[in-house]
């Protein structure tokens, strides 16, 4: 059984009253648990909301280890083309340059990268349709 009071005032300083005057109408609802109505909705949305910030760490704990991948995987192209910076610094190459093609072979890495996991995502995303019953596809 649910009963809802709307209170002019905090609501937590009625729960007694009305505890009072439910013991008064029913000596056996003893077992009254109270709380103000904000309480409750917040306590039902305690899950989704635990999952959604766990979630949140683990996309910023993603992008930190995506980020750091794509820089060893920089560092690791340049240290191979030592070589060939030192020649095109060599014969005149301008830094801004060497700087750039560096910047455009790293963007190209992280643009296939972006690419290969939209195509991955889209295709699970079609993949987990296939399995739904045709009742539920239709809301989807």
């Amino acid at each position: 059984m649910a009963l809802y009071a709307r209170t002019d005032g905090d609501a937590r300083g009625f729960v007694s009253v009305i505890r009072r005057e439910m013991l008064a109408i029913d000596p056996n609802s003893a077992g009254l648990t109270a709380m103000p109505l904000s309480d409750y909705i917040s306590a039902a949305w305690f899950g989704p909301r635990l999952a959604s910030l766990f979630l949140g760490v683990l996309g910023v704990i993603s992008m930190l280890l995506a980020g750091i991948g794509l820089y060893g995987v920089m560092a690791y192209s340049v240290n191979q083309r030592t070589r060939e910076i030192g020649i095109r610094m060599a014969l005149g190459g301008r830094p801004q340059g060497v700087l750039g093609m560096v910047m455009r072979h790293g963007l190209l890495l992280a643009l296939l990268g972006i690419a290969a996991g939209l195509a991955i995502s889209l295709a699970a995303t079609r993949g987990s349709r296939l399995c739904c019953t045709p009742s539920v596809r239709r809301t989807l």
